[in-house]
């Protein structure tokens, strides 16, 4: 059995041509993940937790009435991803293929805008349970140079979600708080496929560096994701 932990931050700025609308984001990632093998078989697991502060601030406007609303929502997500399957060779390229199940519990808190007085929103919060089994494999091959061995990987995957797939927004005016109205969020298909390659560099020195590019296609979803990185392996 192997083991591990990792963290990540990440931070995101949007804002209005105008500058009158803007939401800034800061994320705190920490995952547990660790595989097994019993004879031919592997398994994989990923715990994970994600703290996120945002800080939004928009402009009301309402014939001369002019206010800049201002919020404060913090989100909270828990991420368990488990995968089994059976490797094998096919000449110098490792293939993967694999079963698996995830599950996302994405907390939004309630928050109420400052700045606007009764033209400001509360909005309640929110949770979705999203449990998505999959069907998938992996093909990667070690390439050799120097004292450095490239690992290039490709990946597919297909999902299907069979829980919750948007959390509605219920919010009320600041000064109407007795009456509350929902906004629906997009609602992505049940299924998905996610298409990915990577590139990894395993140094000598227990330093491993790398990039990775996925995308994933669904119903009313196009979402595209590059990523690099540093390990440290002991």
């Amino acid at each position: 059995m192997m083991g591990g932990a990792s963290f990540a931050f990440g931070s995101t700025q949007i804002g209005s041509d105008n500058g009158t609308d803007s939401r800034q984001t800061n994320s705190y990632q920490g995952t547990l993940y660790g595989t097994s093998r019993f004879g031919m078989v592997f398994v994989d697991g990923q715990l994970g937790y994600t703290r996120s502060d945002h800080n939004t601030s928009r402009q009301i406007t309402v014939g001369p009435l002019v206010r800049q609303a201002s919020g404060n929502p913090d989100g909270n997500d828990f991420t368990l991803v488990v995968r089994g399957g059976v490797p094998f060779l096919v000449d110098r390229f490792r293939v993967e293929p694999s079963v698996g199940l995830d599950w996302y519990n994405i907390n939004r808190s309630a928050f109420s805008e400052s700045g606007a007085g009764s033209a400001g929103l509360a909005v309640n919060g929110a949770t979705l349970n999203a449990v998505s089994p999959s069907l998938g494999a992996k093909i990667a091959t070690n390439l050799a140079l120097d004292d450095v061995v490239l690992v290039p990987q490709l990946e597919a995957r297909w999902y299907d979600n069979v829980g919750d797939r948007s959390a509605p927004v219920v919010a009320s005016l600041t000064g109407a708080a007795t009456t509350p109205f929902a906004t629906a969020t997009a609602t992505p298909g049940r299924s998905s496929a996610v298409i990915g390659a990577s590139l990894t560099a395993n140094a000598a020195n227990s330093l491993q560096f790398y990039l990775a590019a996925e995308g994933q296609l669904a119903a009313h979803l196009n979402q595209e994701t590059l990523s690099a990185g540093i390990r440290y392996i002991w």
